[in-house]
């Protein structure tokens, strides 16, 4: 399950970037300073510890979700049969990589219950029609690779590996297609 996870979100993060039809300019010069930021924290390693990777993590994933979703491909509208399928297979590993760890147990913290509010109030406002389901999509796509983040970085044993690289991958992809769709 850990292999689908680490493979499945780091795939995501590459193919999300290379997807998105559109990368708009404040996107373009976010991810070229995240993606600046992480070259120094990869690079640099401990010396850099207030640059966190679980920090660059997140917003690379926000980004990428928020543009794929966004801004996605005419294939991709509409019902999306793999879609479905592929984040259905990753909460499943996820569960299953939580459940089979063996160094320590599954504690449930204050965040897991900011994140279950949460997602309540976005379904009510969703139902509510105070916001449109595309954000809710959104916010759950996000929470779901939230959580195979942490799943990848607890068991992270260097700073480079499949992880970090489709990371830093995912940010010069967003960073050299928005120029290239914005400045050439």
């Amino acid at each position: 399950p850990f292999g689908v996870v680490l493979y499945g979100i780091s795939a995501f993060l590459i193919v999300g970037a290379l997807f998105s039809t559109t990368i708009p300019v404040d996107f373009t010069l976010a991810a070229t300073g995240l993606l600046a930021l992480l070259m120094l924290r990869l690079m640099m390693g401990a010396r850099v510890w207030y640059l966190p990777l679980r920090l660059l993590s997140y917003v690379t994933i926000v980004f990428v979700v928020y543009l794929l979703n966004t801004y996605q491909p005419a294939q991709l509208s509409g019902f999306d049969p793999i879609t479905y399928i592929f984040f259905g297979v990753l909460v499943m590993a996820i569960a299953l990589s939580v459940r089979l760890e063996k160094s320590r147990e599954f504690n449930v913290t204050p965040m897991d219950y900011l994140i279950v509010l949460v997602v309540l109030g976005i379904a009510v406002l969703a139902k509510g029609k105070i916001v449109d389901s595309g954000m809710m999509a959104i916010a759950l796509k996000a929470i779901i690779m939230f959580y195979g983040c942490e799943v990848i970085l607890t068991r992270m044993k260097s700073r480079w590996n499949v992880f970090t690289v489709s990371v830093l991958a995912s940010l010069l992809i967003i960073s050299v297609r928005g120029v290239m769709l914005n400045f050439v």
